[in-house]
């Protein structure tokens, strides 16, 4: 009876997440895409695609998933460890994200999501990418 009753709640957390997720299906399938397409080892993809789909390790997900209780940053003991935190937020992290001038939006963009996060590089590098073929 157990293993039914969590199949269920399984089913239904997973049919929640894909309302939620395709609200703007448009969107989706152009990261998703972009994602796939991209120049870069499978593993970069594969993690890419893991972390836009909240599906990773993360101590928020350890702990809604009761496998932890505790899910604060270890780094900096502020905030809950989420993807965009572990990943982009982390005051910990400035010092790899401001060594290059590309990231300097890091000090004042927030995001709600990683993958909002990846929307955003997505469109700024398509924009750069116009541009320069504009200038020449």
């Amino acid at each position: 009876m157990n293993e039914i009753k969590s199949g269920y709640n399984f089913l239904i957390k997973e049919n929640s997440v894909q309302v939620t997720s395709s609200t703007n299906p448009g969107i989706n399938q152009a990261i998703w895409r972009n994602i796939w397409d991209a120049t870069v080892p499978n593993k970069v993809r594969n993690f890419l695609w893991r972390v836009c789909k909240n599906a990773i390790p993360t101590k928020s997900n350890l702990v809604q998933r009761k496998i932890l209780t505790e899910g604060t940053c270890d780094h900096c003991q502020a905030s809950p460890e989420t993807a965009l935190h572990a990943l982009w937020e982390c005051p910990k992290l400035s010092v790899v994200w401001e060594e290059d001038n590309q990231w300097s939006f890091r000090r004042n963009t927030s995001f709600p999501t990683f993958q909002a996060l990846v929307q955003h590089v997505i469109a700024e590098g398509a924009s750069r990418k116009a541009t320069s073929v504009n200038k020449n």
